[in-house]
């Protein structure tokens, strides 16, 4: 297949020439009437498929009654999805974002914001790990590391300090009084799927609470039912401080939010941000209540269809096998038709348009 033909768009990406007119489940069509199945999944953003109809009929009705109306006032559509979060999560705090790397800059500002409040300025250093991806803007670029992201851009953005991943003895090598936080994904994606070794999340959750630093989960990959769980943090049993999430989060709207706990851990406490985006959270009402009807839809059957996969006697019951903590992803069933759950999974593909392609 031939590279896409020059457009007037800036050469950022080494586009295919192949163009898709409409999407149904987990299908995606051309204008010529071609399917693919779409493995994809806009690079897992589209968590619940193409065309979902309860969630585009969500977006349809609000964007009947009001569109934007900024921060300035009260949202109550934002503030019950914040709620559905932090019920589903550690956190009891939420600011959303128009994507995930602002997500990760507030995250980065948040970390660096608490060690100065309660009197340590000099603590404001980040380590991250090679092979990392944390966004496009200048800040997450540096947190990103890859000197072929940055190339041609200036200086990089102070602060950041690089380690092997999964390399424990470099990370704590790494560490100093300069320290403030450590920012990892729990799978790396854009590096391929390289998970952290078992154990390693407790690890370094434990490596934070000896040095009185914070741990900031990047999952905008991996968050929002995408290795089987609400987030990928819950398959070792700890929790972050901080926690950023998008991509699946609005499942093709664009929204991001850095979760937080305002309590245990350091005495953490996230003080209000002094300017925060003008159009925060995708910078419309519709945005919350596509989400609120995504996270519903979504989670739920993640859920039930989890529940069963995880069953003890999986290999008689669902033809299914455990997930392990060498195996972080979504469980995979053998026997697919074994399993209770099958038929309404096979109606959500084909004929509901959920099509959870993630």
């Amino acid at each position: 297949m031939q590279p896409a033909p020059s457009t007037y768009l800036f050469p950022t990406y080494n586009r295919s020439p192949l163009a898709f007119e409409h999407g149904h489940g987990s299908w995606l069509y051309t204008a010529e009437g071609d399917a693919y199945l779409d493995f994809a999944s806009g690079v897992a953003v589209n968590a619940l498929g193409h065309n979902h109809d309860r969630v585009k009929r969500a977006l349809f009705d609000q964007a009947n009654k009001l569109w934007h109306v900024s921060n300035l006032y009260t949202i109550g559509l934002q503030e019950e999805v914040a709620k559905m979060l932090c019920d589903a999560s550690f956190a009891d705090r939420v600011f959303f974002t128009n994507s995930g790397a602002e997500a990760n800059e507030l995250a980065i500002k948040a970390a660096r914001r608490y060690h100065h409040a309660n009197g340590f300025p000099d603590r404001y250093r980040i380590i991250t790990f090679e092979g990392a991806f944390h966004g496009r803007t200048l800040g997450a670029l540096s947190a990103t590391g890859r000197r072929e992201y940055l190339e041609g851009f200036g200086p990089q953005a102070a602060g950041f300090d690089q380690v092997p991943f999964g390399d424990t003895e470099a990370l704590e090598r790494a560490i100093t009084d300069e320290t403030a936080a450590i920012l990892v994904e729990p799978i790396q994606g854009e590096s391929g799927v390289r998970p952290l070794p078992p154990g390693g999340l407790a690890y370094i959750r434990r490596l934070c609470d000896e040095h009185g630093i914070l741990l900031i989960l990047d999952e905008v990959q991996t968050g929002i039912g995408r290795t089987g769980r609400v987030f990928a943090y819950e398959s070792e049993g700890i929790a972050p401080d901080l926690l950023s999430a998008a991509k699946g989060l609005g499942a093709g709207f664009p929204v991001g939010a850095c979760l937080a706990a305002t309590h245990g851990g350091p005495s953490f406490r996230l003080r209000s941000e002094k300017r925060g985006p003008r159009c925060a959270g995708a910078g419309s009402v519709c945005g919350y209540r596509w989400v609120r009807r995504k996270i519903v839809e979504g989670l739920t059957y993640r859920k039930e269809l989890n529940g069963c996969l995880r069953q003890k006697n999986s290999s008689s019951n669902c033809g299914a096998r455990e997930s392990s903590p060498n195996d972080p992803g979504l469980p995979l069933a053998t026997s697919w038709p074994q399993c209770p759950l099958w038929e309404s999974s096979r109606q959500l593909f084909t004929q509901d348009n959920s099509g959870c392609t993630a």
